[in-house]
């Protein structure tokens, strides 16, 4: 169900606000999970380079660096998160009095950074691969796998671009077209 139908739902009838809490809490749970399994994707990508390519000290360093940026980015999303609103619970209940910034804004920061360090992981082994000692052929095939982690940021890009929305709170994102 969008928001915009939720809403008009509590316009229509006061009582059904508990729909509008239920979702709320739903988006609050289900982005600190999300959070969660990005992180641990990234972190298992990550530890699998550092498995296969182990060789320069450069490299090592750099994998480190992407480790720990996503370590700081993950542990600073979710205490972004928890922080939305305080009391936590105020994010959900509308008429429970507390302060809360803007959702989107956090969702907006956090997703950025998460693009910026999904284009780091996506060329640190392009570069290595391209030094592989096979022939030409199978180097461009191994960095073309590789390189296939591009839809990754194409697919961050398109979902960034199509639920923020400048001025929408608590969630709201653009209404579908059909």
């Amino acid at each position: 169900m969008e928001m915009k139908d939720i809403m008009m739902s509590i316009i229509k009838n006061p009582a059904n606000l508990n729909l509008l809490s239920n979702y709320l809490e739903s988006l609050f749970l289900a982005y600190t999970f999300v959070i969660t399994a990005i992180y641990c994707v990234k972190l298992s990508i990550l530890l699998f380079y550092q498995r296969i390519f182990f060789v320069t000290t450069g490299y090592r360093r750099i994998s480190l660096a992407l480790t720990l940026l996503s370590t700081t980015w993950y542990i600073a999303a979710q205490v972004a998160n928890l922080l939305t609103c305080q009391p936590i619970d105020s994010f959900w209940h509308r008429l429970k009095p507390g302060k809360c910034f803007n959702f989107n804004a956090m969702y907006l920061g956090t997703g950025i950074v998460d693009l910026l360090i999904d284009i780091g992981i996506l060329v640190l082994p392009i570069r290595m691969a391209c030094k592989l000692h096979l022939p030409t052929r199978t180097r461009v095939a191994v960095a073309g796998i590789f390189a296939l982690g591009g839809f990754v940021v194409i697919a961050q890009i398109v979902r960034l671009s199509d639920i923020y929305q400048p001025g929408a709170q608590y969630g709201e994102s653009r209404p579908r077209l059909t």
